[in-house]
C-alpha cells in the first residue's frame, strides 16, 4: 500500500514538473448589474512563485478582501485556483486586461475579459410574498436616501450634524445579510460616539414596515452625526453592502413559519446557495451642506466652543476655605447637542493656585471640576465669563457666575454654595453639629530617612523564594523525619547503648566548642574528654587516659592522653592551672578523633548573614537644593526604583518642588514595597488631602477596615504564610501520635484555613493595590486622547496631575488609560507606573 501512494505521489509531482505552466481566467456572470460584486477565478497548474500584480479598472475595483485559494487533485492533476472580487461602478462594459503569472521561472498570461455592465434597474431578481412570486428589479427592490432632520442646510464649523440613512428593502427580496452603510464625501469630519458595539458611528438602527406604491418594504434607519472642521460645502454619500441570493422556487423542506409574511424568512430561505454582494448607492441630498467659519470670541469672555443652547451652574464644594487646604469649583452646563467639542479653559483667581479641570462629557451634558488651593486668608471673589455660540441666533451669549468665598486658617465648616445663571448665589449653611475635636492633618511631610534597608527585589515572589521553598520542600521532610523518629522511639527507650549514643551527641557540640581554644586544661582532657571516648570505645567506667592511649593509633594522640595522665602525679605547684599549650594540629586530630565516634554529625558553625544599613546622603536636600536632591535619588534608585527609603526621600524633594504628582507616586510606589511604614503612608495621605485624591487607610467602612488591615502585608508576605501553614500541616501529621486526634483535628483546620485565606488574599491585592496595570498621572495636567498621536483624533479629556488611572494597552511611546470611566491615550512619558513588576511580573 505504501507503495503505491509513493508511486501516486511521485507521478503527481512528475506531471506537474513536465507540464508547461498554464492559466486561465473566468468571471462568474458576462452580465453583472452596478454594485453587484462578481468574482474572477484565475485557474493554473502550479502555484505561482509570487502576488500578482492587479491591473487598474475602467469601470470598477478591484475587493481584495473578498478573495480565496484552493488547491485540487483530481487524476494526478493538480490544479489550483484564485479568487478575488470585482465591483463594477457604473453600466457599460467591464474590462479586464490581461494579466501575467510567474511559475519556476515560466510566465503565463490570461485572456482579457470583457463584462456587459446594466443599471441595477435593469437587473431582476425573484421575489415572493405570501406564496406569489413575482420578478423586480433591483433598484425596485433596494433602495437608500440620504436626509438631514429639519431640512438645514447650513451649520457652523463645530456644530453637530445629524443625519439619517434610510434603506428600503422589499420584504419579499432575497436578501441574507445587511451591513452597516459606508459614509463619504465629508473631508475634516468628525464623528459622534455612540454607544452601539458594532458601529460606533451609529446609533442602535430602527426597523419599521412601510407601503410604497402597493409594495410592502422594511425601512432600516440608521442615525448618526458629525461636525465639520472647516468652512466650506459638504455632500454627504453613503453605500451600503447587501446579500443577495437566488430565490429557490421550492419552499423550504423544514417549513419555517416565516415563510410567506416575514421579511426574514429570506435569511432561512436562502440557506444552502451562494451569496453575491451588491453594493446599494443612496440617493445623496438634493443640495450641499454650507458649513459657515464661526465668527470670532468676545473679548474678556474664555471661549468654551460649545455650539446651541446651553445653561450654565456653578458651585463650590464648601463655602468658606482656609489657606493651603484645596476646594473644588464645580461648573454644570446642560444643552441641548453634543458635548464633545468642549474646550476647558485653564482658569485664574487671584490669590488661588488653579490646577487643569478635570472634564466629564456626554450628548448635553458637561462637567469641569477645578481643584482650588487658597494661597492668602481673606474675603474672595472668583469670578468667570464664557462664551457660548448659539447657532440659532447666530452669535454668542456670555455665561458668567461670581462667587465669595471667605478664606481663614480656621477649621472647616460645611455646607455648600451654589450659583447659576439667574444671579449671584447664596451661601446656605448646615446646621453645625457638635463634634469632639480633632487634630490638625499635618501639613508638611516627615523628614528624610538617614538610612535605606536592604532592596526589595522584584517581582514580589523572588523576596520570599528562598523560605517559600524552605517551608515547601523542608515541611514534608520535616514531616517524614519525625515519622522515621517517632517509630524509632519505642527502640530507643529499649536500647541503651543508643541512649548512650544519643548522650554523647549532645555532649559533642560543648566539647568541640571548648576545643576551639588553643589553650586546653587538664581537668577538660580527664574530666570531660577522657571519659566520653572511653564511653564511645565501649571501654570499662573509670578508664584513665593512660588506658586510653592504649587504644590510640596516632602516636600524638597517645602522647598527649600519657601526659596528661602523668600531670596527675607532679605536685601542685607544678600543676600549671593555665592548662598546656598544644599545637594546632594537635587539636584539629583531638576534634576529629571525637566526632568519629559521635552517632550525629552536627554543623559547629554558622556565618551570621546580615545587611548593614545603607546610609543616605541627604546633604543637597538640608542645603535646600531640592532639584538636585530629587536627581541624586534618582540616580541611586536606578531602573528597579525597588528601594523604599530612597523612594520615601524621592517624594519629599518632590514635595518641596511643588510637584505634587511625583510625590504622590514615589511615596504610592514606596508604601507598596514597605506597607508596614507609617511616615510612608502619612506623607502619601498628606500629598492625597493637597490633590483630592482619597486618603490610604481609610476605615470608615467594614470594606476599608478589611482591605486597610490585609494591605499591612505585601502578596509575597502572604504567599510565605501559606507555604508556613503547609509546612506545619506535615509536621503535624509526623506528630499525629502525640496529640488527641480532637486536638489535631481543630489544628488541622485552622492551618488549612490560614493557608486558603493566605491564597485568597494573595490573588486579592493582585487585582487591587498591587494590580500591575495602576499607574499615576506625572505631570500637572494630562490629555487624554482618543487616539495615540498628538496630530490626529480629538482630547476626550483633561485629567489632573497626580489622578489615578489604569493601563489597558500599549502602542510604542503612548499608553491607553481608563480614567474616571473613560477610556484614551496617553504619552507613556506622562504616566508612572506603580508596579508594573507586581507578584510573578509582565506588565513592563
Amino acid at each position: 500500500m505504501k507503495l503505491q501512494l509513493f508511486l501516486i505521489a511521485f507521478i503527481t509531482g512528475l506531471s506537474v514538473i513536465s507540464a508547461d505552466f498554464a492559466v486561465s481566467a473566468a468571471l462568474d456572470s458576462n452580465t453583472v448589474a452596478a454594485g453587484e460584486v462578481v468574482k474572477l477565478t484565475f485557474t493554473m497548474n502550479r502555484q505561482p512563485d509570487s502576488r500578482i500584480q492587479l491591473p487598474p479598472l475602467d469601470n470598477g475595483r478591484w475587493l481584495t478582501n473578498m478573495s480565496s485559494q484552493g488547491t485540487r487533485i483530481v487524476n494526478g492533476e493538480v490544479t489550483h485556483t484564485l479568487s478575488v472580487g470585482v465591483l463594477p461602478e457604473h453600466s457599460g462594459t467591464l474590462t479586464i486586461p490581461p494579466i501575467t503569472f510567474s511559475a519556476g521561472g515560466e510566465t503565463a498570461e490570461t485572456r482579457e475579459i470583457v463584462a456587459r455592465v446594466v443599471p441595477p434597474e435593469e437587473k431582476t431578481v425573484s421575489t415572493r410574498k405570501s406564496g406569489n412570486s413575482s420578478e423586480m428589479t433591483l433598484g425596485e427592490a433596494i433602495q437608500g436616501s440620504i436626509s438631514i432632520p429639519g431640512d438645514r442646510t447650513s451649520y457652523y464649523v463645530g456644530e453637530e450634524i445629524p443625519l439619517e440613512l434610510r434603506l428600503l428593502v422589499h420584504s419579499g427580496a432575497p436578501v441574507r445579510s445587511l451591513g452597516y452603510p459606508e459614509l463619504s464625501g465629508m473631508a475634516d469630519a468628525v464623528f459622534s460616539d455612540f454607544p452601539n458595539q458594532e458601529n460606533r458611528r451609529f446609533a442602535e438602527p430602527r426597523r419599521q414596515h412601510r407601503i410604497i406604491d402597493g409594495r410592502e418594504y422594511v425601512e432600516f434607519i440608521f442615525r448618526t452625526a458629525f461636525r465639520i472642521m472647516k468652512p466650506g460645502r459638504v455632500t454627504p454619500e453613503a453605500s451600503c453592502i447587501v446579500g443577495i441570493v437566488q430565490r429557490s422556487q421550492n419552499r423550504h423542506p423544514l417549513g419555517f413559519p416565516f415563510d410567506d409574511d416575514d421579511f426574514f424568512s429570506n435569511f432561512f430561505s436562502g440557506i444552502g446557495q451562494e451569496t453575491t454582494p451588491y453594493e446599494v448607492k443612496f440617493q445623496p441630498l438634493e443640495h450641499p451642506v454650507e458649513i459657515k467659519p464661526l465668527p470670532p470670541a468676545p473679548a474678556g469672555a474664555a471661549n468654551l466652543r460649545l455650539i446651541g443652547n446651553w445653561r450654565m451652574s456653578a458651585q463650590l464644594s464648601r463655602p468658606s476655605a482656609r489657606v493651603g487646604e484645596p476646594i473644588e469649583l464645580l461648573i454644570e452646563l446642560r444643552g441641548d447637542s453634543s458635548g464633545e467639542s468642549v474646550n476647558a479653559p485653564a482658569l485664574k483667581f487671584p490669590g488661588f493656585r488653579v490646577y487643569p479641570p478635570e472634564v466629564r462629557k456626554s450628548f448635553g451634558t458637561v462637567e469641569l471640576r477645578y481643584a482650588l488651593i487658597p494661597l492668602e486668608s481673606g474675603e474672595k471673589e472668583l469670578r468667570a465669563a464664557f462664551a457660548i455660540f448659539d447657532s440659532a441666533a447666530g452669535e454668542y451669549r456670555i455665561s458668567d457666575f461670581k462667587l465669595q468665598l471667605p478664606v481663614s486658617p480656621g477649621e472647616v465648616p460645611a455646607g455648600n454654595a451654589t450659583i447659576d445663571d439667574a444671579g449671584a448665589g447664596t451661601a446656605i449653611p448646615e446646621p453645625a453639629v457638635a463634634e469632639a475635636p480633632k487634630p490638625p492633618p499635618r501639613e508638611q511631610p516627615f523628614w528624610q530617612k538617614s538610612y535605606a534597608g536592604s532592596p526589595v527585589l522584584l517581582p514580589l515572589w523572588r523576596n520570599q523564594l528562598v523560605w517559600m521553598l524552605i517551608f515547601v520542600v523542608g515541611g514534608p521532610v520535616a514531616g517524614i523525619v519525625i515519622e522515621i523518629f517517632a517509630r524509632r522511639r519505642e527502640k530507643l527507650a529499649n536500647d541503651p547503648a543508643l541512649r548512650a549514643r544519643r548522650e554523647r551527641a549532645r555532649k559533642l557540640p560543648e566539647l568541640l566548642k571548648k576545643l576551639n581554644r588553643e589553650s586546653v586544661g587538664e581537668d577538660l582532657l580527664r574530666g570531660s574528654i577522657v571519659p566520653f571516648l572511653a564511653e564511645a570505645m565501649e571501654l570499662p567506667p573509670g578508664t584513665t587516659a593512660a588506658e586510653l592511649a592504649e587504644h590510640l593509633d596516632d602516636p600524638e594522640l597517645r602522647r598527649l592522653f600519657l601526659d596528661s595522665d602523668a600531670a596527675g602525679f607532679r605536685p601542685e605547684q607544678q600543676y600549671a592551672p593555665d592548662g598546656v599549650r598544644f599545637s594546632p594540629e594537635t587539636l584539629r586530630k583531638l576534634r576529629r578523633l571525637l566526632k568519629k565516634f559521635s552517632a550525629v554529625i552536627l554543623l559547629i558553625s554558622a556565618l551570621p548573614i546580615a545587611a548593614n544599613a545603607l546610609e543616605i546622603d541627604n546633604s543637597a536636600f538640608s542645603a535646600g537644593e531640592f532639584q538636585r536632591a530629587a536627581d541624586d535619588y534618582r540616580r541611586q534608585l536606578g531602573r528597579s526604583a525597588a528601594q523604599p527609603e530612597l523612594l520615601y526621600n524621592l517624594g519629599g524633594a518632590a514635595w518641596q518642588l511643588n510637584d505634587l504628582p511625583t510625590a504622590r507616586w514615589a511615596f504610592n510606589r514606596a508604601l507598596l514595597l514597605a506597607p508596614g511604614d507609617h511616615e510612608t503612608r502619612e506623607n502619601l495621605n498628606l500629598v492625597n488631602r493637597k490633590l483630592l485624591q482619597p486618603e490610604e487607610g481609610a476605615t470608615t467602612t467594614l470594606a476599608e477596615l478589611l482591605r486597610t488591615t490585609v494591605n499591612r502585608l505585601r502578596p509575597d508576605h502572604y504567599l510565605l504564610i501559606a507555604a508556613a501553614a503547609f509546612a506545619l500541616l506535615c509536621i503535624g501529621v509526623g506528630l499525629r501520635r502525640s496529640f488527641s486526634r480532637g486536638w489535631l483535628i481543630s489544628a488541622a483546620a485552622l492551618l488549612g484555613l490560614v493557608m486558603v485565606a493566605s491564597l485568597f488574599i494573595a490573588g486579592f491585592q493582585c487585582r487591587d493595590a498591587y494590580d500591575p496595570r495602576r499607574a499615576t498621572v506625572i505631570t500637572p495636567s494630562l490629555e487624554l486622547r482618543s487616539l495615540p498621536s498628538s496630530g490626529a483624533g480629538k482630547i476626550e479629556a483633561a485629567i489632573p496631575g497626580g489622578a489615578s488611572v489604569l493601563v489597558l494597552d500599549r502602542n510604542g511611546d503612548w499608553l491607553r488609560i481608563r480614567v474616571n470611566g473613560r477610556d484614551g491615550w496617553a504619552k507613556k512619558s506622562d504616566i508612572g507606573m506603580l508596579l508594573p513588576e507586581g507578584l510573578f511580573g509582565g506588565n513592563e
